[in-house]
């Protein structure tokens, strides 16, 4: 058992008391759903057409399903606090686990701003409001530190606003693929549907592919909290494959819903949600409810997942990854305080940015900036985090786990390598520009730009944190697996 042991940084420890197991069962099931399942981006996915229903169930099969399956593993036998950067720093060293870490962070404050832009876009479109560029840049700016002080307060608070969230997500789109079951059935659908429009056309495809993957991620959001959860090793598995259920079903109703209902000439990747429920329901009283609820689910969207990568990113500075001033959690609410407002900073500054530089090309031009600045970030670090499964496994092979990807080494094998290609081409698909990808040159460039200005930035956090003095301690990974 003796090569079952890690060093983590003495700073840790201290930080590690004064967190609270707050989450149970139905706490991280929750969460994951409200991770998994993004409605700001059902709109966005839906713009190739009944294929993308296909792609879904496709993707679901071959992508979600494998990438579950090592989530489960990761957390059951290292279900420790910062989970993503914890695995990846394990099986990859320090550097690799600091630029995981930032990229995983910075991607999901700069998305908040993205959120914010689309939900104020909603609340206008549901409400007839007359609103000039300046005035929803600004009302933006209040949803971003709205979500802010969700999260930086008590965990045994801020999850309750992430459990309604996730009820009214999944809630929304189930009335959305019933409702236009019903309109399709009254009315016909808006956009004809045959046969060949459910066939994927790859070409077409590929141009979505980063937002199919973005849809997808979040399984390790709960991981990230390991030790604020009851019994990690036991439930953590199991409300992957309930949140992973829960997210197939509705993404597919929700990208059917819009289709059914809205014209593929008017669909807008902000108001897009909205206008299907328009489709459906002429009562203005009952779209300002759905309204109010869309709004709620991009907010509890984006604090949902900067519970989990604030956690990831503030645990790096434990150990010398990034500085130890971003590692310190709040003395009474035990969240990373520190974290939570440069979180906060981040979508701050690109809104207003992108205000200044682009205002005159509305709310859908800023929305599309901030995706893909999110996107080109977001997915690389599950190109680290997926084969640290192979890594960890031959690292610790005695390690006890209540999990373990089924099928053996083979099975493991085969999990990686579906999952990894996937995120692979997710991530390619931003930087090639041809027509096949839908990327121009200058989308290329920027997509580079934006990638390489965030390497160089988590280049130099690192190089930041290892100038100053970091002591360590062993501490052992074995433990019970959890009883069923």
């Amino acid at each position: 058992m003796a090569n079952n042991t890690v060093q983590i940084g003495t700073y840790g420890t201290e930080q590690l008391r004064k967190l609270h197991k707050v989450l149970g069962r139905w706490d991280i099931v929750l969460l994951t759903v409200s991770g998994v399942i993004g409605v700001d981006t059902v709109a966005y996915a839906a713009q190739t057409g009944y294929q993308m229903i296909t792609w879904t169930l496709l993707s679901a099969i071959f992508y979600l399903l494998p990438y579950g399956l090592i989530t489960a593993e990761l957390s059951a036998a290292y279900p420790k606090e910062g989970g993503l950067y914890f695995w990846v720093r394990q099986a990859f060293g320090p550097y690799i686990g600091s630029v995981s870490s930032f990229l995983y962070w910075i991607s999901n404050p700069i998305w908040m701003g993205s959120l914010a832009v689309t939900g104020i876009g909603t609340l206008s479109a549901a409400y007839g409001w007359k609103l000039s560029a300046q005035d929803s840049m600004l009302l933006a700016l209040v949803v971003v530190w709205l979500a802010t002080g969700i999260e930086v307060t008590y965990l045994r608070i801020s999850k309750w606003a992430v459990n309604v969230g996730a009820v009214i997500k999944f809630a929304l789109l189930l009335l959305l693929g019933g409702g236009a079951l019903v309109a399709v059935a009254v009315h016909g659908a808006a956009n004809p549907m045959t046969t060949a429009k459910f066939m994927p056309d790859f070409g077409t495809t590929l141009v979505l592919m980063p937002v199919l993957i973005f849809n997808w991620v979040g399984f390790e959001l709960q991981s990230n909290a390991s030790e604020e959860i009851g019994n990690p090793r036991r439930d953590i598995p199991r409300s992957i494959l309930i949140s992973g259920i829960t997210a197939a079903v509705g993404y597919s109703l929700g990208i059917l819903g819009i289709l059914v209902t809205t014209p593929s000439s008017k669909l807008s990747t902000v108001t897009g949600l909205l206008g299907a429920f328009q489709g459906i329901f002429s009562s203005p009283i009952l779209i300002g409810v759905v309204a109010a609820a869309i709004f709620i689910g991009y907010v509890v969207s984006g604090t949902t997942w900067l519970i989990g990568v604030d956690r990831s990113f503030a645990t790096s500075g434990w150990d010398g990854a990034i500085p130890r001033f971003f590692g310190h959690f709040h003395n009474k609410f035990g969240t990373p305080d520190r974290v939570a407002v440069l979180s906060g900073l981040v979508p701050t500054v690109f809104i207003l940015v992108n205000y200044f530089t682009y205002h005159a090309s509305g709310l859908s031009s800023t929305y599309n900036d901030l995706l893909n600045a999110a996107f080109v970030a977001a997915l690389f670090p599950y190109l680290f985090m997926l084969p640290a499964v192979i890594v960890l496994r031959r690292k610790h092979p005695t390690l006890k786990s209540p999990y373990r990807v089924p099928g053996g080494t083979i099975g493991l094998w085969l999990a990686v390598i579906f999952s990894f290609a996937f995120s692979f081409v997710a991530v390619l698909a931003n930087f090639i520009p041809s027509a096949l990808t839908g990327v121009t040159p200058a989308g290329a460039r920027q997509m580079l730009y934006y990638l390489l200005g965030e390497l160089v930035v988590a280049s130099l956090f690192f190089l930041w944190a290892r100038a100053q003095r970091t002591e360590y301690e062993t501490v052992s990974l074995d433990a019970e697996p959890a009883a069923d």
